[in-house]
């Protein structure tokens, strides 16, 4: 009976040495699948250069993410948009050409991409807004197909009235941007994560 006993108590002993192996096996498997560094470095990169090239200026601090699979997912970024070159890359309506011709005369201040909802990272927590217009009583403007008209009446009574619009097509544009930036961390996520 004693023999038995011990037969039984090594069994136990060895079933649950297999079941604690098992357990690490999956731990293990989970753990592999987890990245503990800033896997998503190189993907930043990237995005900055392609930004830079069609107008929007930011960096690694401004950009964010979350992800992948919930509620409130997605990515976006915060920058400076350069007016002139951001119009030539996404083929901005003709009929914005007067606010670009008021930036090209150095009368419009800087347009930038906030960021008004800290709890999420997805597109819609940016957006372009305040576009100000720089312009004194006496600035004439001195180039583009404008040039000579008085710069303050100008501003009023053209360019004041396309402000809201302008505003709303330069957020919708960079949204498209937004979502195809979270596409490629997405990717990136899944390439480094897969077995």
């Amino acid at each position: 009976m004693e023999h038995l006993d011990k037969w039984a108590a090594m069994w136990r002993f060895q079933q649950e040495c297999n079941a604690a192996a098992a357990k690490m096996k999956e731990y293990a498997k989970w753990a592999a699948n987890m990245l503990y560094y800033p896997w998503w470095d190189s993907v930043y990169e990237g995005w900055i250069e392609k930004l830079k090239a069609i107008g929007i200026y930011t960096d690694k601090d401004n950009i964010r993410f979350s992800g992948f699979g919930s509620q409130g997912d997605g990515a976006s970024f915060t920058g400076t948009i350069l007016l002139d070159v951001f119009w030539q890359a996404h083929g901005a309506p003709p009929e914005y050409l007067p606010l670009v011709e008021l930036y090209r005369n150095n009368m419009v201040g800087a347009v930038q991409l906030y960021r008004y909802h800290s709890n999420y990272s997805h597109e819609y927590t940016v957006s372009c807004d305040g576009i100000t217009l720089d312009t004194f009583p006496d600035d004439v403007l001195s180039s583009g197909v404008f040039a000579g008209q008085d710069a303050c009446k100008f501003a009023d009574e053209v360019v004041e009235p396309l402000l809201d619009e302008v505003e709303g097509w330069i957020t919708d544009t960079c949204r498209v941007h937004m979502r195809e930036l979270y596409d490629d961390l997405e990717e990136e996520y899944e390439y480094l994560t897969s077995e």
